[in-house]
Formats: C-alpha cells, sequence, structure tokens
C-alpha cells in the first residue's frame, strides 16, 4: 500500500528544496519494481550519487517485493554485523539525512526507506535528538555510547575477574 509518490510528498513537504531530485528508477527484470533514488543536488557528493544509481541499475533478479531485498542486493560485503545502509519508516529522519548530503532510496510497496551511506554516528543518533536543545541530545548520545561500552566490557570484565582473580571478590 506504500506508494513511492506518497512518501517522496511527505519527504518533500519536511525539506522544502527545489534542488532536492527525485529520480525513478525501475528494478527487477520482470517486476519493474519503482524505486526513487533521492539527493540534494549541490549538497550530495555526485560519485556517491552516480554509485547508488549504478548499483540500483546493476541489479539482475526478476522481482523486487522490498526494501529489504534492495538493501541487501547493492550493500558490499555483508562479513561484518555493522549495517552500512539505514532503514527508516520516519520521513523527518529520511529529510534530515537528505539534507546532510545522504542517499535516500524509497520501494514502491515498502513503508521503509533506505539511507546511505550509514556512519557509527549515525546508528548512535535517534530521531528523536533532532526535537530536543544540542545539549540534551549530546548527552543521550553520551549515555547511549557509555551504555554500548558497558555491554561490551562488563560482562568480559566479569567473566575474567571470576575465573582467574577471584580474591577480588
Amino acid at each position: 500500500n506504500e506508494t513511492i509518490m506518497t512518501n517522496l510528498a511527505l519527504i518533500r513537504k519536511i525539506l522544502k528544496d527545489a534542488d532536492l531530485v527525485a529520480e525513478n528508477i525501475p528494478v527487477g527484470s520482470k517486476s519493474k519494481t519503482p524505486c526513487g533514488l533521492l539527493y540534494l543536488r549541490g549538497v550530495t557528493n555526485e560519485s556517491l550519487v552516480a554509485e547508488v544509481r549504478r548499483r540500483l541499475k546493476r541489479i539482475d533478479v526478476e522481482y523486487i517485493f522490498s526494501s529489504a531485498d534492495i538493501e541487501m542486493l547493492i550493500e558490499d560485503s555483508t562479513f561484518l554485523p555493522m549495517p552500512h545502509i539505514l532503514k527508516t519508516e520516519r520521513p523527518d529522519r529520511a529529510a534530515s539525512m537528505l539534507a546532510e548530503g545522504k542517499v535516500v532510496v524509497i520501494v514502491q510497496g515498502s513503508p521503509f526507506v533506505l539511507i546511505l551511506p550509514t556512519t557509527a554516528a549515525d546508528l548512535v543518533e535517534a530521531s528523536e535528538d533532532n526535537y530536543v536543545r544540542v545539549p540534551e541530545a549530546n548527552f543521550m548520545k553520551a549515555v547511549r555510547l557509555f551504555g554500548i561500552f558497558l555491554s561490551l566490557f562488563l560482562p568480559a570484565s566479569f567473566v575474567a575477574v571470576a575465573l582467574y582473580h577471584h580474591e577480588v571478590f
């Protein structure tokens, strides 16, 4: 039920910029699923846009059903568990990422849009951070980073102390 035009209209309603470019690229040899490639002319790196366009046109499958299919087919390597492409259902997040120079891919029939490329800072940022004061947003990011640090090192430290350094207890 999710159409490209509806999602594009939601993004255009938030990001009122004449330089917002939306290209239609059909993907899938039989399905010809419409995909929208969005970027801001003059803000987004042209080589990034060309690379995403090339990867979308290079997809050689018969049917595309969702943005997850596109994500799996355009990413380089799936060896690392860290995502290379950010997914969101929120048009405000997509618009803010476009303003930062990212590329957005909308797929017909999918509520999720793909934002690429993704950095580690994008993964720590929550979409609600745009609606609070900057010091508060930075504090929440620091708390998230501290939580990531604790979840990575606290269990390993406990195992190391429990198995090898009994006298600490």
